[in-house]
């Protein structure tokens, strides 16, 4: 069964409108999921894991680098990472 609607006709105007409407908004949240995948493997690509073990000093936190060298923590993932620290004191630390 075929229905002619005329060009002029308001009803036809709205329903068309409110279909591509709604169409935008199911490409928009279709593309919102995308975008964070692509960012996710954008920073998986960027990290860089840390392997094997690090002989490190329970007392003074350094790596030993050497036989009598050794190195802060901090400075050693810092070089073999793009990591980046700050460091602070907690009341509780320092009692």
């Amino acid at each position: 069964m075929k229905v002619r609607v005329a060009d002029d006709d308001p009803i036809s105007r709205r329903l068309l409108r409110a279909r591509v409407r709604g169409g935008a908004r199911v490409a928009a949240l279709t593309e919102l999921p995308a975008d964070r995948v692509r960012d996710r493997e954008q920073a998986l690509g960027r990290a860089t894991p840390l392997q094997g073990l690090s002989p490190t000093c329970a007392d003074g936190q350094r790596i030993r680098k050497g036989q009598n060298s050794r190195q802060q923590a901090e400075t050693h993932m810092a070089h073999h990472s793009d990591a980046r620290f700050s460091q602070g004191l907690r009341r509780a630390c320092h009692r």
